[in-house]
């Protein structure tokens, strides 16, 4: 017998043992051995955590910094949310709160512009009242005011003309569970922006290039709505008033802030509702 032969006899041999040995053995320990990370000498992978969260503690990934927000590209409308926290709560929770906030269709205003803009507001001696969400509605421009204290949370909508009663958070996700909630209530009425006077005789929106708005964004210009409640007092629907006339932006003066002018119907003033027409 050649060499060659011999050699191609033994590479026989052992290709036959080997697949018997794997044949003989019970399938569920096939599967094992096949799918072992062990054995293979890899870290077991986790398919359920995104590979952007692995390796990180909870306290890490709540203390991010909060991501810079960018104007949208596909048409959506992010509208402000103010954020007030109590003494009471961790400093995480606001840093989560702010940092997800995008992620739910909210551009989280400044803690140093809502407290600057609330301090010269008489009506904002208390900033959980919804006196203070409608003036603050106008500058910096909520959409919604959220107050957390002692885990609860309270909910006020300026532009339907809503406080919701306190929520508590649960231990888990709680701003998760508040940016949740908050997107959830928002659906009962449109955005309500208010044109303001500027030193400079132009009118202003608090809405700018990071909530979606651009130039020549057009707005439908109405008498103040009114919020249709339950026979139970519970809010189930918010209509807009009479259409009275259209208004335009014609500049972007910063990322939270337009230049608009009225395009037809009566001259703009901070009691018409303006609503963006899209």
């Amino acid at each position: 017998m050649t060499v060659m032969a011999r050699k191609l006899m033994i590479a026989t041999s052992l290709a036959g043992f080997l697949l018997t040995g794997c044949t003989t053995a019970p399938p569920d320990e096939q599967i094992s051995v096949a799918d072992s990370s062990e054995a293979l000498g890899y870290e077991k992978p986790d398919w359920q955590t995104p590979f952007w969260e692995r390796n990180r503690t909870p306290e890490a990934s709540e203390a991010a910094p909060a991501p810079q927000a960018t104007p949208p590209t596909d048409g959506t409308l992010r509208a402000n949310i103010g954020i007030v926290i109590g003494d009471d709560v961790t400093p995480a929770l606001e840093t989560a709160l702010r940092n997800k906030a995008t992620g739910y269709g909210f551009i989280p205003v400044p803690t140093s512009a809502l407290r600057d803009a609330a301090a010269r507001l008489p009506e904002c001696s208390d900033l959980s009242s919804l006196a203070c969400a409608r003036a603050l509605a106008v500058y910096p421009g909520v959409r919604l005011m959220m107050v957390v204290k002692n885990r609860e949370l309270t909910l006020i909508d300026p532009s339907a003309g809503v406080t919701y009663p306190p929520t508590d958070l649960p231990s888990d996700n709680p701003a998760d569970a508040a940016l949740k909630l908050a997107a959830e209530r928002s659906t009962l009425s449109p955005w309500v922006l208010r044109a303001f006077p500027g030193d400079d005789g132009q009118l202003y929106i608090s809405a700018g290039t990071s909530n979606g708005v651009t130039r020549g964004t057009e707005l439908t210009v109405h008498e103040p709505g009114s919020l249709v409640r339950a026979s139970s007092g519970q809010p189930v629907a918010w209509r807009p008033g009479k259409t009275i006339g259209k208004a335009r932006v014609v500049d972007l003066v910063g990322p939270n802030l337009a230049v608009v002018v009225s395009e037809s119907g009566a001259s703009l003033t901070p009691d018409m509702d303006l609503l963006i027409a899209r």
